[in-house]
């Protein structure tokens, strides 16, 4: 059931098509998502970008577009060595397209235990 007010829009088996279009496709790949989010963005307060753990073109596109960042992260080594790959690509968007990007905070979650 929808929560009042709340809209969701899921990706689908498209998805992979769409990381591959942007890889392959030319000036302004970076910025598709915050064009097609200016298009609605009068209709929502807030929207909530949830990005898989990859910093691919789909991430790019998920940074460029948003105001701040909220980094979600495993209390694992492997996942606290990620979060210095992803400041430098989130260092990478604000010197090249987004110097307002802000970190609005990191979270740190305790990896589920496969029973």
């Amino acid at each position: 059931m929808p929560l009042e007010g709340c809209a969701l829009c899921r990706s689908g088996e498209t998805l992979g098509v769409v990381r591959d279009e942007l890889v392959v496709t030319g000036a302004g790949r970076e910025s598709r998502l915050r064009d097609a989010l200016a298009t609605v963005a009068d209709r929502y307060d807030l929207v909530l970008i949830d990005c898989p753990p990859s910093l691919d073109q789909l991430t790019i596109n998920a940074l460029v577009a948003a105001d701040a960042v909220l980094i979600v992260t495993q209390s694992k080594q492997a996942s606290i060595n990620g979060l210095v790959k992803l400041h430098e690509t989130i260092d990478a968007v604000r010197r090249n397209y987004r110097a307002d990007l802000t970190i609005a905070g990191v979270l740190a979650v305790k990896p589920l235990e496969v029973v």
